[in-house]
């Protein structure tokens, strides 16, 4: 698996181990059965910078925790390989998965008034980013955000549990 992370932060307040955070994604993808030959970025980042791709990609004009952009590997390369045996990308090249982007600033406001550390609300939103790039949603309610938010739980437990905070 290829884990790509970026730390962009302009104000670099907080230093967060591009390592763990990677251990942290590993982990997260193996619970998810995902195959070994894909990639997916992570880029760390502030709160003026996702108020930046928040409007331009989702028209709100305000920051937020975190953003996922799936490329739809998942989904439409992956039923390609079950049908085919073959990937659309050559065998030597992992599958892009998508890119998940998190404002540090943002966890770090969010752990103080969950009550929580940042290293755990770093574990859930990237739980959350990486379910989102596998078609998980939670917006609209129902039954898909159920099932998103029971696999959110059992995720956050698996790596609380391996000692990961």
């Amino acid at each position: 698996m290829d884990i790509l992370i970026t730390d962009c932060q302009k104000s670099q307040k907080r230093k967060t181990s591009k390592n763990k955070i990677k251990k942290l994604a590993k982990e997260i993808l193996k619970n998810l059965r995902c195959p070994e030959d894909i990639e997916i970025s992570i880029l760390l980042t502030d709160d003026t910078h996702i108020r930046e791709l928040n409007r331009k990609y989702r028209k709100k004009d305000k920051p937020t925790d975190v953003l996922s952009f799936p490329q739809g590997a998942i989904g439409s390369y992956a039923n390609w390989k079950l049908e085919t045996g073959n990937y659309l990308y050559p065998a030597n090249c992992p599958l892009p998965i998508g890119d998940v982007v998190i404002s540090v600033e943002t966890v770090e406001k969010q752990a103080v008034l969950e009550g929580i550390s940042f290293d755990e609300e770093i574990i859930r939103l990237l739980i959350h980013g990486i379910l989102h790039l596998f078609g998980f949603e939670h917006e609209k309610g129902g039954q898909k955000a159920k099932a998103m938010r029971g696999e959110e739980k059992r995720l956050y437990g698996l790596c609380c549990f391996h000692g990961k905070t």
